[in-house]
């Protein structure tokens, strides 16, 4: 196993192995050790149980850094709100620099690469910027080796967590570009609930790019509660999603809804202007 897989998965193994009611050794910040009994995981303690049965509440700051570590892969982990984000797990600490960089160089060259194809598809320069999109796409596949379609969503959800941390726009639009290609169901959860969530304005975008390809049962119903929602932001999404709509099947599954979803006047008018822009049909 690769440094890089052993920093990653061998604590998720150690979590995984260990749950509230375990006995666990644990250090203090100056060294000191106790094998206890953890019942209970706080935000900023834990509760604990020695071998006498005296029970009682250790502040996390008093730990070292793996005891923390260790203490908190016990938590049970909260059900999701209505509405939350599909995240299971926060790798933020865990992503490499590496997989960043790849964020980072993607971002730029899917822009270009975007003017391009449209007018230009066949062109040498179009041709070589697709060869370097793959070359990224291939440094990613191997950092994602082995990880199932939840985990690599969980982690580009934390590169755009680290955005909102002060990390760089670029990688968490790149990241944003990877989840719109993904093909898998978790990632079409997920991309519905990035923009519906409202958190990241920078890769909302690539998003909506994503979804436009698989809009149809019910993330076409979805994406039409965007359509007819009073707030304008909503309004705004579900008409961008509905203008990157890829195929005929698509254009005529659209048409038939809107006969019962679009039901204003106001709504119908703008579903017009939308059809105006649906010219990559095919």
């Amino acid at each position: 196993m690769d440094r890089f897989a052993a920093r990653v998965f061998l604590p998720l193994l150690a979590s995984a192995a260990m749950a509230a009611g375990d006995t666990v050794k644990i250090e203090s910040r100056d060294g000191r050790s106790i094998e206890v009994t953890v019942l209970a995981v706080k935000e900023e303690s834990v509760r604990v149980r020695k071998a006498d049965g005296k029970e009682f509440d250790i502040p996390l700051s008093s730990l070292s850094e793996e005891s923390v570590k260790r203490i908190k892969g016990m938590a049970e982990p909260e059900a999701p709100a209505e509405g939350a984000l599909p995240v299971v797990k926060d790798h933020t600490e865990d992503l490499s620099a590496a997989e960043i960089k790849c964020f980072e160089d993607l971002h730029p060259v899917l822009r270009e690469y975007r003017d391009e194809v449209m007018f230009k598809p066949h062109e040498p320069e179009t041709l070589a910027l697709k060869a370097e999109l793959d070359a990224i796409m291939g440094r990613l596949d191997a950092i994602h080796g082995g990880l199932s379609a939840q985990e690599r969503c969980e982690r580009l959800m934390a590169v755009m967590r680290q955005e909102m941390r002060g990390g760089t726009v670029s990688a968490s639009i790149g990241a944003g570009s990877c989840l719109a290609q993904m093909k898998e169901p978790e990632a079409t959860a997920s991309l519905l609930k990035v923009i519906e969530a409202d958190l990241w304005e920078a890769t909302e975008t690539e998003c909506i790019y994503g979804l436009g390809e698989r809009c149809t049962g019910e993330v076409m119903d979805k994406v039409l509660e965007w359509f007819i929602h009073p707030d304008p932001k909503f309004k705004a999404r579900g008409g961008f999603t509905l203008t990157k709509i890829k195929t005929k099947a698509q254009l005529e599954e659209l048409k038939g809804k809107a006969v019962t979803v679009v039901i204003t006047e106001e709504a119908k008018d703008r579903l017009r202007a939308v059809l105006t822009l649906t010219r990559n049909v095919r």
